[in-house]
């Protein structure tokens, strides 16, 4: 099975995980400059490229490898049985 990967930027460095792409640093701007994951005041800004919504980059990195799992989880549960 082939895994998805994703890969997060910061300041001229890059990692590669899974799951979606996520970008650290860009043009987010929370409106109470609070993370929805952990309703902290955000730490080291992520954003997802596709709708520019902030995070704090631990928060969205955690979520994002969980989500990874599992979607991996899930399928090998829902494929039949060879």
């Amino acid at each position: 099975m082939r895994k998805k990967e994703f890969k997060i930027r910061s300041y001229g460095s890059e990692e590669t995980g899974s799951a979606s792409q996520l970008q650290q640093a860009g043009p987010c701007q929370a409106a109470d400059n609070r993370c929805p994951i952990c309703l902290d005041a955000i730490c080291h800004a992520a954003h997802v490229p596709t709708c520019f919504h902030c995070f704090c980059f631990s928060c969205i990195w955690q979520w994002a490898r969980s989500l990874a799992e599992f979607l991996t989880d899930w399928r090998a549960r829902k494929s039949p049985a060879s």
